[in-house]
């Protein structure tokens, strides 16, 4: 996109936490369940010209057009609201959350694109340590794991 049209755009990475220990406990059909309630949630939260796709599992990427640092950070944010908030599966109260890591790309030259976030990577760490976090630029909103 950004060498296509010059557009900037970033990439949400969702990870569900908690998503396995729905499945262990209340089954595969409430975990089919969530993720469909995750897939609305997200459609409620993004905008119409986002893309967003299940990577497997419970892992959803997020394509945002016309997105800088600071459009990715509202979003990313919105997302783990969206997805905090409790539901109803299989007659229990489930609160599931979110894990979200970031990256933008703007164009640089005729041939090059940049990260928006600078020279570090985007964040590639996990970020299950606290629940409901976000981490969008290379200062990180949540303790990095100790090695």
């Amino acid at each position: 996109m950004a060498d296509r049209d010059g557009r900037p755009f970033a990439l949400l990475v969702i990870d569900l936490d908690r998503f396995k220990d729905v499945n262990d406990t209340l089954g595969h059909l409430a975990g089919d369940q969530l993720l469909q309630e995750v897939a609305w949630r997200l459609q409620q939260t993004l905008r119409a010209s986002d893309t967003v796709a299940r990577l497997g599992g419970d892992e959803f990427a997020v394509v945002l057009s016309d997105a800088d640092v600071s459009a990715a950070t509202l979003s990313a944010e919105k997302v783990v609201e969206a997805l905090g908030a409790s539901l109803v599966l299989e007659g229990h109260e489930v609160a599931v959350g979110a894990s979200v890591a970031s990256s933008c790309i703007r164009k640089m030259a005729a041939t090059r694109t940049r990260s928006c976030d600078g020279p570090t990577s985007p964040c590639t760490w996990p970020s299950k340590r606290a629940a409901a976090t976000c981490c969008i630029r290379p200062t990180r909103t949540t303790p990095a794991p100790s090695a």
